[in-house]
């Protein structure tokens, strides 16, 4: 029932990760409070094979990052993987460096589990990315319209 923000992150990540999980603080603290407590942020990692759940608490500890509304997630990398794939998180691994070049996505997921919009970094689209999430928070959860709430 709630809205969810899904990104993909990995915590050796020294360039784009920093810049996507600034972003997300961003926009949420630009929500109320009320609006706040329909979201969760989903940060799918795309290292799982060194993202543990011990190095991504380590990495949301760092960021500053807390449940409810923050999760850092890994697991099986085969499962893992595919979940990335399945949101289309485009990545490559520098075989040489072990960096991981990959897309910059915000995916947001309404109440009833549809994917509402995509974004990615940028002034411009944090704005629209805050204007989204006001929108999909405001939008009734059971009435079956679209229609945003007064």
């Amino acid at each position: 029932g709630n809205v969810v923000l899904i990104t993909a992150v990995y915590a050796t990540c020294g360039y784009t990760c920093p810049m996507i999980m600034a972003q997300t603080k961003r926009a949420v603290a630009a929500l109320t409070d009320t609006e706040r407590r329909e979201l969760r942020v989903l940060g799918i990692t795309l290292d799982p094979k060194t993202d543990t759940v011990k190095v991504l608490s380590s990495m949301a500890q760092a960021q500053e990052i807390t449940p409810p509304i923050y999760h850092l997630l890994t697991g099986d990398p085969d499962r893992v993987e595919h979940t990335l794939d399945l949101y289309g998180f485009s990545r490559t691994r520098n075989p040489e460096t072990g960096v991981i070049d990959h897309a910059n996505l915000f995916i947001l997921v309404d109440r009833k589990g549809r994917v509402a919009y995509r974004f990615t970094l940028g002034d411009r689209q944090e704005e629209w990315l805050i204007k989204a999430l006001k929108l999909l928070i405001s939008e009734r959860e059971n009435d079956g319209s679209n229609q945003a709430s007064s």
